[in-house]
């Protein structure tokens, strides 16, 4: 299949915080999907009961429960961390099961982005607004599979996310596609984003997908958050199941942006390596191209992939070789033009290791909440410190050893 560009294109995000405490209502979700709301009554380190509205007590094994669930049961209950361990990570996005049935197409009401009138579809987290020959049911799968394993690894994840969906805009026809470009460029302008304009306007017309901002007054009217996707795919051929290598890549990527409020600093290999990393685990592949403005002008189109196949294997390879050194702080300050195929490997590599184990998911999880609350990827000696390091030199050499030697795949 042809590979298909992954436009990087800022927008501003949204996040809402509050503060839950053991005792209070939460929703308890297991790897496929099903979920209890009700109280923590007790835990330990071999089971977590839970009281509902109806005060039914209902016993759960740990090994069961979410990765975000045991973070909370840790955090707030005060139970051995240990717990965190238990178990392997897993697929819980595969694992999801989905009720296609919670879909609802709207059949009196469209979305207007200026001449282009498009189709509406709902599911639980997200509104499709798709126009041309589209399956919409496939990205509303994709979205909450991925949405789903958000939540099962993260533990803020539901209750940052709320109850306003999020919209995943797909067009395969051209001329659609245009007229939404013509409207997107100057709601940009109107808001003062002139730049952010120019910069949306470079690559339109290449298919891929991108990150779409709308402004509060059209958020409120489709009931969206104001950070939308965008997708142009005048080829529907690659697109008719959820798990396709764009599909994961992108929405692995939004969703990751989106919780931790679409922080720029040290967010390019943050961002980019995750989204890769999910592409390659849940699909087997790795087909996604960059493409941006970068150059050394920072103005041109720019376009970066990686490796054409086997990218553990070559990582590993070149690591052995002494030429590829893995070093988390240099990686933190990669961006676009800096996104080699070995420079894109080893994000690669840098988040796999990081989401390998459930021990190490939870790290991860606390690395995403630290940048949320500081709006910032934390300094490399930081990010060391919460993998339980006491030097970066010391993280990059476990992390160098899990290439070599570890389940690096």
């Amino acid at each position: 299949m042809k590979k298909i560009e992954i436009i990087l294109v800022s927008a501003a995000a949204f996040l809402c915080t509050s503060v839950l405490h053991a005792g209070d209502t939460r929703v308890w979700t297991s790897r496929k999907g099903t979920t209890l709301e009700g109280e923590l009554l007790k835990a330990d380190v071999a089971t977590a009961t839970v009281v509902d509205k109806a005060a039914k007590q209902t016993i759960i094994k740990m090994e069961d429960l979410s990765i975000a669930d045991r973070q909370y049961i840790v955090q707030y209950d005060k139970v051995d961390a240990k717990i965190l361990a238990i178990g392997e990570p897993g697929e819980p996005e595969k694992e999801y099961r989905v009720d296609e049935k919670t879909f609802v197409k709207e059949k009196d009401k469209k979305a207007n982005f200026g001449s282009a009138d498009l189709e509406l579809m709902q599911t639980e987290h997200f509104i499709i607004a798709y126009g041309g020959d589209v399956r919409p049911n496939v990205f509303g799968e994709a979205a909450e599979r991925i949405w789903h394993g958000m939540a099962f690894e993260h533990m803020d994840f539901r209750r940052d996310w709320g109850d306003t969906r999020m919209m995943i805009l797909v067009v395969s026809d051209a001329k659609i596609h245009q007229a939404v470009g013509k409207w997107y460029f100057q709601s940009l302008k109107d808001s003062g984003q002139a730049d952010e304009a120019g910069r949306a306007a470079t690559g339109w017309e290449d298919p891929g997908s991108r990150g779409f901002e709308m402004q509060p007054d059209v958020a409120a009217k489709y009931g969206a958050k104001p950070v939308a996707s965008y997708y142009f795919l005048p080829d529907m051929s690659g697109f008719k199941k959820a798990m396709s290598p764009l599909l994961i890549h992108s929405m692995s990527q939004s969703l990751l942006s989106h919780v931790t409020g679409g922080v720029k600093e040290g967010a390019f290999t943050f961002f980019t390596g995750h989204a890769y990393y999910k592409e390659i685990q849940l699909t087997g592949q790795a087909q996604t191209t960059l493409g941006g403005v970068g150059g050394s002008d920072n103005l041109s189109k720019v376009s970066r992939e990686g490796f054409h196949d086997k990218w553990a294997a070559e990582v590993r390879k070149l690591v052995k070789k002494g030429t590829l050194k893995p070093d988390m702080a240099i990686s933190y300050t990669w961006d676009l033009n800096a996104a080699t195929p070995e420079n894109l490997g080893l994000m690669y590599a840098l988040s796999y290791y990081m989401q390998s184990t459930n021990l190490r998911l939870s790290y991860y999880d606390e690395l995403v909440r630290r940048t949320t609350t500081a709006h910032r990827v934390p300094e490399p000696i930081e990010v060391a410190s919460i993998f339980g390091f006491k030097s970066v030199e010391a993280f990059n050499t476990d992390w160098t050893t899990f290439i070599k030697e570890g389940n690096f795949k």
